[in-house]
């Protein structure tokens, strides 16, 4: 900011933004803008509360997705690791119907986010990228990396 203009707070009632390739919305984004240059400046208190609403955002979509009376016909998340996770999902979801579930239900953190581990992986160790879940008619075990 240049030395002599004074800041004014903005408020942006719902800021929408991307995190981790999910849509998000930020509820009265505030940041300073200086009135003599025009240069935005977000305070780390206000980042903080962002990261608090998102988490709490997160935490609910969590919730709602692994709810532990989900029906049997609802995808889930079978493993969680820091750099890999795997879902049982429909047979016939797409590809990216499997990666927007696996986003919502474990944020993923970076900024590609999940992935498909695709056959010829040497990880998938020969096996197939489409699993059939041995509980579940209809059902497919994927394992996506970050």
């Amino acid at each position: 900011m240049c030395e002599h203009g004074h800041l004014e707070v903005v408020v942006i009632p719902m800021y929408h933004t991307k995190v981790g390739g999910v849509l998000t919305i930020i509820k009265d984004a505030k940041y300073h803008k200086c009135d003599t240059c025009g240069e935005e400046i977000t305070s780390a208190k206000e980042y903080k509360r962002r990261e608090a609403n998102l988490k709490e955002e997160q935490e609910q979509r969590r919730r709602k997705m692994t709810d532990a009376n989900h029906q049997a016909s609802e995808p889930t998340v079978t493993r969680r690791g820091s750099l890999d996770m795997q879902v049982c999902v429909p047979a016939d979801w797409s590809d990216d119907q499997v990666v927007e579930f696996a986003s919502i239900a474990n944020p993923c953190g970076t900024v590609d986010g999940w992935g498909i581990r695709r056959e010829g992986s040497k990880y998938l160790a020969g096996a197939p990228e489409r699993r059939i879940c041995e509980d579940r008619k209809g059902f497919v075990h994927i394992t996506l990396d970050a």
